[in-house]
């Protein structure tokens, strides 16, 4: 811990896990914490594409994708959010000393992790040793350790994320057996990740989110928007988001060309020439040629984030106090490190 700070912060992220997850039967740690501190049943609320890479950057920086331009995952990268810069929280609180640590070795450069003292694993390239899911992440066995030495290290500002229930819940569908299984197995690196903060339990503020939840889906209900965009000759980029879909270009303006579309239940303009469109239950955005899967996000069905804080900072009953009458949102949490960490004058309210 950096001279002179008497307080850490860390923020654990747990990738695919819902609100209503927080259950003593499945996930009985986060339960324990929930209950004992500040927790908010229903949720933070996700920014739109509920996806991982445009919540996961707004939780490190405050910004909605109106800011920071990363609308869908596929949206990283494109020259789309060319020009768009938001300060991360370890930017902000450059003077003191930060770690990231991460299951999926892209939000190295999706969520800024250069920006913070220390990030795991280095240049987000994973070691070849590495324990990898079937979709090339780290395993939450393989991030705990070095979350662990990450803590050891008393960092002022720690955020660690762990991916697991995402690659299951795709893979099956987020109330299938494997699922359920990731839940509990997450569960437990985050009990092995806090019996290594509690030497210092008392000086830390433990903020606890996730980025979305998942819906199951069925493969047969997939809808090619970009084969039908491109059919009816829109003038704009189409990118497939699980349940979402955002159309980018001079065309997204107008939404007459999805008049008829089955499995598309509705549709909003988020500025001129961005639009972002739900599925249906069950129905998901896809090419044909795109691999099955059980479960999606992307649309509001899946915005529920799991909201939970705890440690022994005398802020958790502030955010207790807050968050029974305002439901917190993914553009929060940034304000929630900042403040504890002094370098904003309130938190967010």
């Amino acid at each position: 811990m950096s001279a002179g700070t008497n307080v850490a912060v860390v923020l654990v992220i747990l990738d695919g896990v819902g609100a209503r997850r927080v259950r003593a039967d499945t996930m009985p740690t986060l339960h324990t914490l929930a209950t004992s501190g500040a927790w908010r049943p229903d949720g933070s609320e996700a920014v739109l594409c509920s996806a991982t890479y445009p919540n996961i950057l707004t939780l490190v920086t405050g910004s909605t994708p109106a800011q920071h331009r990363v609308f869908a995952n596929p949206l990283f990268g494109h020259e789309f959010t060319a020009g768009a810069h938001t300060q991360t929280v370890f930017e902000r609180a450059s003077t003191c000393m930060s770690e990231f640590v991460v299951g999926d070795q892209y939000l190295i450069d999706v969520a800024k992790a250069r920006t913070a003292g220390r990030h795991w694993p280095p240049e987000g390239v994973l070691p070849a040793s590495a324990g990898v899911d079937e979709f090339g992440y780290a395993t939450d066995a393989q991030v705990l350790p070095h979350a662990v030495a990450a803590a050891e290290r008393a960092p002022d500002l720690l955020v660690v994320h762990f991916n697991g229930p995402d690659t299951a819940s795709h893979l099956h569908g987020p109330d299938s057996p494997e699922a359920i299984e990731s839940y509990r197995t997450v569960d437990a690196a985050l009990a092995g990740f806090i019996d290594s903060l509690r030497p210092r339990w008392d000086e830390l503020l433990v903020l606890i989110a996730s980025d979305h939840d998942q819906e199951p889906i069925d493969d047969d209900r997939r809808i090619d928007l970009a084969g039908l965009a491109a059919a009816r000759g829109v003038e704009a980029g189409v990118f497939h988001e699980g349940t979402a879909a955002v159309v980018v270009g001079r065309d997204a303006c107008d939404d007459r060309w999805l008049s008829g579309v089955p499995g598309v239940e509705g549709s909003w303009l988020c500025e001129p020439g961005v639009r972002v469109i739900a599925s249906a239950p069950h129905h998901w955005f896809a090419a044909p040629g795109y691999p099955s899967r059980g479960g999606g996000h992307g649309g509001p069905r899946t915005r529920d984030q799991v909201a939970v804080a705890t440690g022994g900072h005398p802020m958790v009953a502030q955010i207790a106090q807050v968050w029974r009458h305002r439901r917190p949102a993914a553009q929060d949490w940034a304000g929630l490190v900042l403040a504890a960490l002094k370098l904003a004058t309130v938190a967010p309210r």
